[in-house]
């Protein structure tokens, strides 16, 4: 690979020759809301079209980088934060899943950061942190496979 500002080569978005190194801050925001973020990596980038040109095996680590940064700018728990409360509360994370009502592996993409949590399960997850008796009876298993309220009752 060349040195930084050294021309690599052709685009393979728009086809001109100025591909070069860069190590600079990356927009991952919206028109809206931008947002720059450092990728802490070298990658590619065109000088004539301005795309960015990153290898699939280190778009990961952006989208971290990127939900830490939003998480950060918009003062939510991290992904440690979510980890500790969860275990603090003896929770698995299916459990939590359940008691907040999100998708299955929601949790865990939360802890792993792939994945910001909204604002009101970033409320709610404080909640519970500071009143952990809110979870005491959440889970009464009321609807049982044998019958619950989705079912008709046998006349």
């Amino acid at each position: 690979m060349g040195e930084r500002g050294q021309v690599l080569g052709m685009c393979s978005v728009c086809g001109a020759c100025g591909v070069e190194m860069s190590r600079a801050p990356i927009d991952v925001g919206t028109e809206r809301r931008p947002m720059l973020v450092d990728p802490g990596f070298d990658y590619e980038h065109c000088t004539v079209c301005g795309e960015d040109l990153i290898s699939a095996n280190r778009l990961d680590e952006l989208f971290r980088e990127a939900v830490r940064a939003e998480r950060s700018r918009d003062d939510l728990l991290d992904s440690e934060e979510i980890r500790a409360l969860r275990l603090e509360l003896g929770l698995t994370q299916g459990r939590l899943e359940r008691l907040l009502g999100v998708s299955p592996r929601t949790v865990t993409r939360w802890e792993c950061g792939t994945v910001r949590q909204s604002r009101m399960a970033d409320n709610f997850l404080r909640l519970l942190w500071s009143h952990p008796e809110l979870t005491v009876g959440a889970f009464p298993g009321v609807a049982r496979e044998s019958r619950g309220p989705y079912r008709p009752r046998a006349r």
